[in-house]
């Protein structure tokens, strides 16, 4: 479990073992989106396609996933809407 020994965790609450986890899947996003971006990068260099984050890096809930789509929805539209100067 993220690197701990059963042995280790004898002692802790349900509550802290669940927020250790969710740690530990937090610092995996991290590296995911660290990776994902240095890849990507390097695909763009060589015009290479490449999937989305989510898809190279299945760490995130379809809720999640969804919420991105929106947002990027959002700034792409608002982006559009802006007058050109």
């Amino acid at each position: 479990m993220h690197g701990l020994l059963p042995t280790e965790t004898g002692g802790w609450t349900p509550g802290e073992l669940a927020q250790y986890c969710e740690a530990g899947l937090e610092r995996q996003r991290i590296q995911a989106r660290m990776l994902y971006t240095h890849a990507k990068l390097c695909a763009l260099a060589v015009g290479g396609d490449f999937p989305e984050l989510w898809e190279a890096f299945p760490l995130w809930s379809q809720q999640e996933v969804t919420a991105e789509r929106v947002q990027r929805m959002k700034a792409a539209m608002l982006r559009k809407s802006k007058p050109q100067s």
